[in-house]
C-alpha cells in the first residue's frame, strides 16, 4: 500500500491520488516508513467481493487434471495454496519450511511455515513451476 493503509488497495490510496491530481508527485514511491513485520499482506474475499475488482478473476480450474476453485488476482506478489490443495496436487515433493508471516487486513500477523518452491502446476498441457505459501 501506497499509504501503508489496509482500508484500501495501492490504485485507489487517496494520498496517492492526490498527489497525482495535483501533479506534486513526479515519482510515486511510497513516503518513507519502517519496514513492516510481515513480508506480505493478505486480503481474504468471498467471491462476490472479488468480482467487484477489476483485476481479480475467479472460476473453476483445472490444475494437474483436478478441478480446482481459483482466485487469481494480477496485482498480487505471492501465490497461496490451502493445505487441502497441497495434498490434492500432491505437492510434498516440493515443501520448504519457510519463515513467512503474513499481516491480514485486520492488521493480525500470522506465521505461514510451510510454502512450495517451484511446484509444477499443469493447466492443459502446460506446467507452471511455481511459489506457493500454505495458507489456511
Amino acid at each position: 500500500m501506497w499509504c501503508e493503509s489496509l482500508e484500501h488497495l495501492t490504485i485507489a490510496c487517496p494520498r496517492r491520488l492526490k498527489a497525482v491530481d495535483n501533479s506534486v508527485a513526479k515519482c510515486l514511491a511510497p513516503p518513507h516508513q519502517p519496514r513492516p513485520t510481515a513480508i506480505g499482506l493478505a486480503y481474504v474475499m468471498s467471491k462476490k467481493e472479488a468480482a467487484t475488482f477489476g483485476t481479480i478473476i475467479t472460476g473453476t480450474l483445472f490444475l494437474n487434471s483436478k478441478p480446482f476453485c481459483v482466485l487469481f488476482d494480477s496485482d498480487a506478489t505471492h501465490s497461496f495454496i490451502s493445505s487441502r490443495s497441497t495434498m490434492q496436487l500432491n505437492l510434498k515433493d516440493w515443501r520448504t519450511e519457510t519463515n513467512c508471516r503474513i499481516k491480514l487486513s485486520n492488521r493480525f500477523v500470522i506465521g505461514c511455515p510451510i510454502s512450495y518452491k517451484l511446484a509444477p502446476i499443469t493447466i492443459d498441457v502446460t506446467t507452471f513451476p511455481m511459489d506457493l505459501i500454505k495458507f489456511d
